[in-house]
């Protein structure tokens, strides 16, 4: 998909998706409350994924691995809640013991990582009969993740790894649940950004090489709940006074030069890391 196709999707998906499964009159949405339970059905948001998937390869049930060397590699990342370790769905094979490779679907993969606590039910995949939610507990901000997954897939190549974050405190949506778990989210989003900046000072060089980059909108998007797609207009706004910063605009120019230049001819490999 394209970058247009992506924002289009998401306009329509926010429609369909982030509506409250519970009237404000309804006594269980108290208990939702009180429980943290997801506000919004996942039907919706399951049949918006597999419409969609369906209309790119022909089947809704596509799985998610993908043997063509030449396509775009792929993996986002979720919460085992049996045990609350972090697993990585990928589109590619590795020597990673990946009981799932062989059953995720490109929806459940999908559905996996858009579980966000609070917001959307846990899914459940594969024969095992495994529960998933969200990543953002214990992944955040997937960089280190990115320097693993890149390191094992081309490890003589010369990598560019581009870090994008999703801005820098939580939306009010979430001020709604329980206290532990408010507090709980607030230390994912301040730990996501120090994560970052331990990640990159222990890689001086390579950001000088320009071989490291981060694009992060510090303001105008704290107010902003994760389902507030009303919001668009704010969030462009934002974004775009962002990237109209001297040093931030002086690095995507960069960024792109190193992309079309350095890398357009096959010497090296790059993976965008979304937070």
């Amino acid at each position: 998909m394209s970058v247009a196709e992506t924002r289009k999707q998401y306009i329509l998906f926010s429609e369909d998706v982030f509506r409250p499964k519970r009237s404000s009159y309804n006594p269980a949405r108290a208990f939702d409350f009180y429980q943290a339970n997801g506000k919004f059905d996942h039907i919706p948001l399951e049949h918006r994924i597999k419409e969609l998937v369906k209309a790119k390869t022909g089947s809704e049930d596509t799985l998610l691995q993908d043997d063509d060397e030449a396509t775009c590699k792929v993996f986002v990342t979720a919460i085992q809640r049996e045990n609350t370790d972090a697993t990585v769905f990928r589109s590619y094979d590795t020597e990673s013991v990946d009981l799932l490779y062989d059953y995720c679907k490109i929806w459940e993969g999908a559905r996996a990582t858009t579980a966000a606590s609070t917001f959307f039910e846990p899914i459940t995949i594969g024969p095992f009969k495994q529960e998933f939610v969200d990543g953002g507990m214990r992944c955040n901000n997937p960089i280190e993740l990115a320097e693993f997954e890149s390191q094992a897939l081309w490890p003589n190549d010369d990598r560019l790894i581009i870090s994008i974050g999703s801005g820098s405190a939580p939306g009010k949506s979430l001020d709604g649940n329980i206290a532990v778990l408010i507090e709980a989210l607030k230390a994912i989003v301040l730990d996501s950004e120090a994560q970052s900046e331990r990640f990159f000072k222990t890689r001086q060089s390579r950001v000088k090489e320009d071989r490291l980059f981060r694009f992060n909108v510090f303001h105008g998007l704290e107010g902003i709940g994760l389902e507030e797609y009303q919001e668009v207009a704010r969030i462009a706004a934002a974004t775009n006074s962002y990237l109209n910063l001297t040093d931030v605009r002086l690095r995507v120019e960069t960024c792109v030069k190193v992309l079309t230049e350095d890398l357009g001819g096959g010497a090296g490999s790059s993976m965008i890391v979304k937070q």
